[in-house]
């Protein structure tokens, strides 16, 4: 070792001797406040993927109950009967479905859009024919093809076909 660097550092202690207990106290609380705001980082970044879960799982139950609104309006339209209490409550089932397509534009998009408000117009004119078949007695002959052609659709999309466009909104695998 250097006699020279040694006498030099013999000389600084003095200098730095009064600084230690700055130096001791800054990394004192240095220390553990890096480590809170580490904690708090992590915690943050819990708490945003908690919020996002959330966010998807309230979307789900807005989008859910569009669906369901939709397949009751299909399961309900399912039994074509002529008596009035049913399509009383068919007309119900076409408000409330009514009631939600300005939101359903904004949950799902305009296809999905488009669909329901098919569904609403087919199951309405389906009441309208139905409404003719109860004045006139029956169904009037060139009315029975456009029946036959309702009863074929609407027990498809009741089967499979509203779970279908729905599915790629309600499928948890699959966030949109």
């Amino acid at each position: 070792m250097n006699p020279a660097s040694t006498a030099q550092a013999a000389t600084l202690w003095p200098l730095l001797l009064p600084w230690l207990p700055v130096v001791a106290v800054t990394l004192g609380l240095g220390i553990p406040t890096l480590l809170i705001a580490r904690e708090q980082k992590r915690i943050a970044a819990e708490q945003k993927r908690v919020a996002q879960a959330k966010l998807k799982l309230d979307l789900f139950d807005r989008r859910m109950t569009v669906f369901q609104s939709a397949w009751r309006l299909l399961s309900l339209s399912l039994q074509m009967r002529p008596d009035a209490e049913y399509h009383a409550e068919l007309q119900a089932k076409r408000v409330e479905l009514q009631s939600q397509l300005p939101e359903a534009l904004f949950l799902f998009g305009s296809d999905v859009f488009e669909y329901l408000k098919t569904i609403l117009q087919k199951t309405l004119l389906q009441g309208m024919r139905a409404a003719q078949a109860r004045r006139n007695g029956a169904l009037p002959p060139e009315l029975i093809e456009e029946e036959l052609a309702y009863a074929q659709w609407v027990g498809t999309e009741a089967g499979t076909g509203v779970r279908d466009r729905f599915a790629p909104f309600l499928d948890f695998s699959q966030w949109q």
